[in-house]
């Protein structure tokens, strides 16, 4: 037996002292090795292993929640099943390996084949040659309800290899289940991609299928790369990054694909590779500094703002105990010797958390309110959640025993949700089930590799999805409309086209980028219609600069925006005919916009015609990015907006004086307010909005229901 102290001094000078406990002992042909954790503050967990004495093979592990994971090989000493909860009746699974050689018509043996089947039958074979290297990939086809070739074997990838054992080609395959626009079911479609190499040895192209190729060179006596997309005679810009003896990047600079400068950033480090300075393409400078283990303790924002973290005494990790903003705390956290959080403060606000033994999930979550959240986890399943208990709020998970999918969800009172599944894995249903209405029911089908090919709602319409031959999307259909997709010869998205399949009314809209792959330009046209153009440039370090709309020969709004050296937006101007309106129903002309080194708005001056108005953000005292009022100088706007939050930090006064009310899990419930609208709202176990009843004063005993799915 072996004892390990581990000792860490804070900057106090208080000591953190971790054990680690080594036992080995031997039992008939096995050797246990056994390892428990006593931490400084008395939490103690445990791990084991058993391995043969003769091969050192894994023969069983147990973690720390006691989960047995069993292992069993062949006189080859290889793999032939690994067994996960091996001492559970209930959620015990195998997945099983199997061994053979492949050979052509002579007995020649041309691959090495492994077969693996995992608990659910499913099954893949990899082909591997003389020297381990993985030729292609096959599996076989289970999922019987959508196609008429189950049972089949397909392959799914293949690797080629050049006369000096580098991987050459690349190809990859699915199978369609539905027919489509380049197939009928069962069509495979096919992408490969080919590798070239320079004379240091190192891919410096990449050609795919599509057309597509990507030229990427790195000189290792300048230590400069060079990375181009190219696509017959086109060529995008080009990042050349140079980089330090270390291999780090210290200069990364873009060109357009006429060879002129679009911006560079600089990197410096420090001896350890340790980034200290940052400097983007506008020349705003970044400052880092670190602890001894390599975390980051200070960050230096451009314009000066410090940003400081501290970290768990007890710990190498990037465990942040503390954040303060110019000296000012902005929360703090505890971690136990497990390294799992125990409570956080921020804003005046803590929440604290329970562990049962070394689970690493919470147990218990007691919230700032002093509401307590209970939950329960099948240890077997990776904790997935079993139970979650509140106030009122009830709800349970089951699963798949053996792959631990999901499939059923229920909340007390609620709706309730339960999924199958496909052979493969893939959802194929999920019917939900709200309290007192009718049951509804989704269906789902996809290719071999898993790209949905179908999608059935709650309401029956099915809508389907075709691609083409490079596995892009470029169909969607259901009963009224039908969307076409098209690409530019580098794969961007450039085109999308929806036609009404009953009036024939079309509606495009068509994208254009530029060198840097940045939206220029967004053109869209409608049936009867004339074009409106969305054209846009952009600043140095990619930030949006000048966005122009225009309808026809008229410009309906052009747009500019201003950044400080965060990056924060301090001007926006408009101009033309359509200029947005601010909620109180003013044309915006310009907008200019203070913040706070938290990042929090301070004052926004808006102009318009005829006037302009004056808002004043103010904050609360003790969580200062937590806005309370906001004072307006006009007199078309109220002139003091007022907001109220709950001990959880949760809005409960907005700003039309509505009232809202949430549940113990955080889910909005209710809103009230005399002269103004409210609802109330529903949610199902996934904390999905599933109901919505909204009132309006007007018709006070009529309500509206929308069911939401």
């Amino acid at each position: 037996m072996k004892r390990r102290a581990e000792v860490l001094t804070s900057k106090e000078g208080k000591k953190y002292q971790n054990q680690t406990t080594f036992a080995i002992s031997s039992q008939a042909e096995h050797l246990l090795q056994k390892i428990d954790f006593t931490g400084g503050d008395g939490i103690k967990t445990s791990i084991s292993r058993e391995q043969s004495r003769y091969s050192g093979r894994l023969l069983s592990s147990t973690d720390e929640l006691g989960n047995v994971t069993q292992y069993e090989y062949d006189e080859l000493g290889r793999l032939l099943t690994q067994t996960v909860n091996a001492s559970s009746t209930t959620y015990a699974s195998t997945t099983r390996y199997s061994y053979s050689l492949e050979t052509d018509a002579r007995g020649k043996v041309t691959a090495i084949k492994t077969t693996v089947t995992d608990p659910k039958g499913n099954q893949l074979r990899t082909y591997y040659d003389g020297l381990g290297r993985n030729l292609k990939q096959e599996r076989l086809d289970k999922d019987a309800a959508v196609s008429q070739k189950t049972g089949t074997w397909y392959i799914t990838h293949q690797q080629q290899y050049d006369a000096l054992g580098r991987e050459s080609k690349t190809i990859t395959q699915d199978v369609l289940r539905l027919d489509s626009e380049v197939g009928h079911a069962g069509s495979v479609l096919s992408t490969s991609k080919v590798m070239h190499y320079d004379s240091w040895g190192q891919n410096h192209l990449t050609v795919f299928s599509d057309g597509y190729q990507e030229r990427s060179v790195y000189d290792p006596i300048t230590r400069r790369a060079t990375l181009q997309p190219e696509s017959g005679s086109q060529k995008l810009g080009q990042q050349l990054t140079e980089y330090n003896l270390a291999g780090l990047p210290i200069k990364v600079t873009q060109y357009d694909s006429q060879g002129t400068e679009q911006g560079s950033a600089h990197y410096e480090y420090d001896g350890l590779g340790q980034l200290r300075k940052e400097t983007d393409e506008l020349g705003q400078i970044t400052l880092y500094e670190y602890d001894h283990f390599g975390r980051v303790t200070q960050t230096t924002l451009p314009e000066n703002t410090i940003i400081q973290k501290s970290y768990a005494p007890h710990s190498t990790a990037s465990l942040i105990t503390g954040i303060s903003v110019n000296n000012f705390s902005m929360g703090n956290q505890t971690f136990d010797s497990l390294e799992r959080l125990t409570e956080t403060t921020s804003g005046g606000r803590t929440s604290a958390f329970s562990y049962e033994n070394a689970s690493s999930v919470p147990a218990a979550v007691t919230a700032p309110t002093g509401e307590t959240v209970s939950y329960e986890y099948l240890k077997e399943l990776g904790n997935a959640v079993k139970k979650i208990s509140a106030p009122e709020i009830l709800q349970t998970w089951d699963y798949d025993a053996l792959t631990g999918a999901m499939t059923s969800a229920t909340q007390a009172a609620g709706m309730i949700r339960q999924m199958t599944y496909y052979p493969s894995g893939l959802l194929k249903n999920e019917t939900s089930m709200p309290d007192g209405a009718a049951q509804k029911s989704t269906a789902y089908t996809y290719s071999l590799a898993g790209a949905p090919q179908s999608y059935t709602d709650v309401f029956g319409v099915t809508q389907r999805y075709d691609y083409d031959e490079h596995g892009r999307r470029i169909g969607i259909e259901d009963n009224d409309i039908k969307v076409s997709l098209d690409y530019d010869a580098f794969g961007r998205f450039t085109k999308q086209q929806a036609t009404d399949k009953k009036t024939g009314a079309v509606l495009s809209t068509t994208l254009t980028y530029d060198d840097l792959n940045r939206e220029i330009k967004r053109e869209i046209s409608a049936s009867g219609q004339s074009v409106l153009v969305i054209e846009q440039t952009y600043q140095r370090n990619h930030l949006l600069k000048e966005r122009i709309t225009q309808r026809g020969r008229t410009t309906l709004r052009k747009e500019m925006f201003a950044y400080d050296s965060r990056n924060r937006l301090i001007e926006y101007t408009c101009n033309g005919e359509a200029r947005p309106q601010d909620p109180y129903g003013k044309a915006i002309h310009r907008q200019t916009f203070s913040y706070d080194a938290l990042g929090n708005m301070t004052k926004t001056q808006t102009d318009f015609s005829g006037g302009r108005n004056t808002a004043t953000y103010i904050y609360s005292a003790i969580d200062p990015t937590q806005l309370l009022k906001v004072n307006n100088d006009h007199s078309d706007y109220p002139k003091e907006i007022t907001l109220e939050y709950d001990k959880a930090g949760r809005m409960i006064r907005d700003e039309a004086g509505r009232t809202l009310r949430y549940d113990a899990l955080g889910r909005l419930q209710q809103v009230n307010g005399a002269g103004a609208k409210g609802g109330q709202y529903a949610y199902d176990v996934l904390n999905t909005l599933v109901s919505q009843v909204v009132q309006d004063e007007r018709f006070m005993t009529f309500t509206i229901v929308r069911m939401i799915w």
